[in-house]
């Protein structure tokens, strides 16, 4: 506001002070309101306006309304709804992503009493950096599963085909041997270690060139004499993997070097392999002659 307007509404201010003091008293505005805060005649308006509207109001000429000059200047003082335009391409604001966050934070609460609950047996969390166990079935020759044995169940060779397979291995994975020929099962292990590559020979096949050369640490778990093994047509049966089949060609499951299996078929084969272990622990031991 300029000097000149200022001076204009200074000048409104004391016309309207003499005006509004027949109102109500308190309505006066100090010499300090006028000047320093109250300049704005319209915003004298707006107050006189404020005490216009109560009940018992009379002019000192009788009439029940304001001087045109503050009426009008209290109605154009009162305020407006601002009225924002919105921009000519702006799509409508979308509600906030709340209730997405809240089933994000749920999945996850969902995902970690699943892995509380696992474990070795017990729901798979045994693998590594918390991931679920996998479990695995080598389907292996006497040959080299009697080289397996030789090293002291610390390591297993995958043939080079099944490479992104053994990449998936890690730590706490289960390993269950399936032993072609005598078509039996002769034992659980554990992988100890992450995938690495070695090209020592140490297992064999029809290939010259096929060397094994994916491998992973292991350790033994429930490993069976080999008058012990479990007959495979006694159990196959019952094991959810093997239903891919038709019956009359159950063997077809044990096609192959590597296969991932259920949880459940190899719990059901770890068990019979135990209560085998279990047998013979009790068995009491032949006396000498």
């Amino acid at each position: 506001m300029g000097v000149v307007d200022v001076g204009l509404a200074l000048e409104d201010a004391d016309e309207m002070n003499r005006q509004l003091a027949p109102i109500r008293g308190s309505a006066r505005l100090t010499t300090v309101e006028s000047r320093k805060t109250m300049a704005d005649p319209r915003i004298i308006a707006r107050r006189a306006g404020g005490y216009a509207s109560r009940p018992g109001y009379r002019m000192p000429d009788g009439s029940t309304h304001l001087p045109d000059r503050v009426r009008l200047m209290s109605e154009e003082s009162s305020p407006q709804p601002e009225q924002v335009p919105a921009p000519a391409n702006e799509e409508p604001a979308t509600p906030p992503a709340a209730s997405a966050t809240t089933r994000v934070a749920t999945t996850g609460e969902r995902s970690g009493r699943r892995r509380k609950r696992g474990g070795k047996g017990g729901g798979g969390s045994g693998g590594g950096h918390g991931r679920p166990a996998q479990y695995w079935m080598v389907v292996s020759s006497p040959d080299n599963f009697k080289r397996t044995r030789d090293h002291g169940f610390s390591i297993q060779g995958i043939k080079s085909r099944h490479k992104k397979r053994v990449e998936s291995m890690h730590p706490g994975d289960r390993v269950l041997y399936y032993v072609t020929g005598r078509m039996a099962f002769a034992g659980t292990v554990t992988v100890s270690s992450p995938m690495y590559e070695d090209h020592t020979v140490i297992w064999r096949t029809d290939r010259r060139e096929e060397d094994y050369p994916y491998r992973v640490h292991i350790r033994a778990d429930t490993i069976l004499e080999e008058s012990e093994w479990v007959l495979a047509k006694d159990i196959a049966y019952r094991m959810e993997y093997v239903k891919k089949w038709p019956p009359e060609h159950w063997t077809l499951a044990f096609q192959g070097h590597l296969h991932q299996l259920p949880r459940n078929d190899f719990k059901l084969l770890e068990d019979e392999i135990e209560r085998l272990l279990r047998r013979r622990r009790k068995a009491p031991e032949p006396v000498a002659g």
